[in-house]
């Protein structure tokens, strides 16, 4: 049989062609309504899955942000207190040294003092010593 006698035979037990249009239109609507349905739950799951890409992603990202961050924080404090550990090491070493040398100058100043010479007073004036004014006058007395 060819194709128009088969859809006259079919429209003639449905009732005619109208009805043969309304049976296809229904299954074509139904048919439709289930590819809907069957991609709106694969749209739902598809969506499902993007959304915990989306947030899991940015959770995890946070997540290693956030522990990196805190290790270069924890290293900076470290850092710097060891430098300051080294620093507190090395002050009573160096104050000690400084301690010591400035001994060992004042012992060699009161090893250098003249015995006999008195030291000048505190706000006096300076004159040079009575030998070298003497000294001076004999000079002028001289050359005159």
């Amino acid at each position: 049989m060819w194709d128009f006698a088969e859809l006259s035979e079919e429209a003639s037990k449905l009732g005619g062609p109208a009805a043969l249009r309304a049976v296809y239109i229904e299954k074509g609507f139904q048919k439709a309504v289930q590819l809907a349905a069957q991609s709106l739950r694969q749209g739902r799951i598809q969506g499902f899955v993007g959304g915990v890409l989306a947030v899991g992603v940015s959770a995890a990202g946070w997540k290693a942000f956030k522990a990196y961050r805190d290790r270069t924080e924890a290293a900076a404090p470290a850092a710097t207190s060891e430098a300051a550990a080294v620093t507190a090491d090395a002050a009573p070493a160096a104050e000690e040294a400084v301690l010591a040398e400035a001994e060992a100058v004042l012992a060699t100043a009161q090893a250098d003092t003249v015995v006999g010479e008195q030291e000048p007073e505190p706000g006096a004036e300076s004159s040079p010593p009575a030998s070298a004014q003497s000294a001076a006058a004999a000079d002028e007395d001289v050359s005159a």
